[in-house]
């Protein structure tokens, strides 16, 4: 599968240019703290103790795990990162592949494994770096049906374009997950089963009555609205949820940075649409209009308003008077145009007639022709004389 705009798992570059495998796919790693102990807040230890092996291409700090997330193109370096187990000051540490960016799940629609187990596709696709298969139900009035869509999980950086089934080629097609959302908190982010807070109610959001027993107005506690209940996909808070695990997907990025960026993009059309709706009409055509061009409207609109007095030059301008403009005389028509070729024509031919007729000489004055046969014939200056011609032609 192409990579997504802004996401950058695959080659930097092809791998006939690339002799050193410096410029591979890209690999997750994480560096943490281990036998209990807490990493130096020092970035510039920490950097140190990672390049004695090799530079890595990038890396940041995850807060909520405590942990460092480096990235890396090279298999055989991130191979040897996993045998650093101390830091320059001694600091016991742990570095081991990410359990989630190093993985991407994808969807795939084949009809013909109808009838075969998840444990028999993950053993027949695990050639392919195939390491969890999921089947896709379909909740009908009566029971739960098990589609030919599979969910299926890759360990690797990069999602496929196809998956082959045996002899079958199956395109690929990237899979969004739903918001997390927690049914005892009803926060975005976490299980139920890591939720140590007190049981809340589905639709007015209050703690101290079960959701099917409330007979309140609809009330979500996560965008502070009325009308609609927490699970609602119309609060904004989650489109703004699907919208970050969306860029999460495409770009293969954590949760937190597609969060803030989701939130970057939602700032700047927010201010785009306040610029736009905000400003009045007549505020922008005042901004975008000169002051004399607003004078001179000023004073048409007086003068239509007076139409039968006499109008009066701007008070800026000089009472004078300008002098008449000379008639421009019409096109001549297409029938006169052809008049005056036709007289043009006529008049070039008979100027050429009159000057052939005067440097033709008379009979006369032609020379006679030579009684001898080889007597070589006299030269003519006049070039209008056909026997000139005749005599040129031979």
């Amino acid at each position: 599968m192409s990579p997504s705009p802004g996401d950058h798992s695959g080659r930097t570059i092809p791998e006939w240019m690339d002799l050193k495998n410096l410029n591979g796919r890209l690999y997750y790693m994480v560096l943490k703290a281990a036998d209990g102990h807490v990493l130096p807040k020092n970035p510039f230890l920490v950097g140190r103790s990672v390049e004695q092996i090799g530079k890595v291409e990038g890396a940041f700090y995850e807060k909520s795990q405590n942990w460092y997330v480096l990235k890396l193109r090279n298999k055989e370096k991130s191979r040897e990162l996993t045998k650093l187990t101390k830091l320059i000051d001694g600091t016991p540490i742990k570095i081991e592949y990410h359990p989630r960016l190093n993985q991407r799940k994808f969807v795939v629609t084949c009809p013909e494994v109808e009838g075969m187990s998840n444990q028999e596709l993950q053993a027949e696709l695990s050639s392919q770096q195939i390491i969890d298969v999921r089947r896709i139900t379909k909740k009908t009035s009566n029971d739960i049906v098990i589609t030919n869509t599979l969910i299926l999980t890759i360990c690797s950086t990069i999602v496929p374009e196809f998956i082959n089934f045996g002899l079958l080629r199956v395109r690929t097609r990237l899979y969004y997950p739903l918001p997390l959302l927690c049914r005892t908190c009803l926060k975005y982010g976490h299980p139920k089963s890591k939720c140590t807070a007190t049981l809340a109610c589905n639709r007015c959001h209050s703690s101290d009555h079960d959701s099917q027993a409330c007979t309140k107005n609809p009330y979500c506690g996560n965008c502070k609205q009325e009308g609609h209940t927490l699970s609602s996909r119309i609060c904004p808070i989650w489109v703004a949820e699907t919208a970050a695990l969306k860029l999460s997907t495409e770009k293969n990025i954590t949760i937190a940075e597609a969060r803030k960026m989701a939130q970057q993009i939602s700032n700047i059309n927010t201010y785009a649409n306040i610029l736009k709706s905000d400003q009045p009409k007549t505020m922008r055509s005042v901004k975008s209009t000169p002051a004399r061009s607003i004078q001179s409207q000023q004073q048409q609109q007086q003068q239509q308003q007076l139409p039968n007095q006499k109008r009066s030059p701007p008070a800026n301008q000089p009472n004078t008077v300008s002098p008449p403009r000379k008639r421009l005389t019409s096109d001549p028509s297409p029938e006169d145009k052809a008049t005056d070729i036709d007289n043009t024509s006529g008049n070039l031919c008979s100027q050429s007639r009159e000057m052939i007729s005067s440097n033709t000489p008379a009979p006369s004055q032609l020379p006679s022709p030579p009684s001898n046969p080889f007597q070589p014939t006299p030269s003519f200056n006049n070039k209008f004389d056909p026997r000139h011609r005749k005599t040129c032609n031979k």
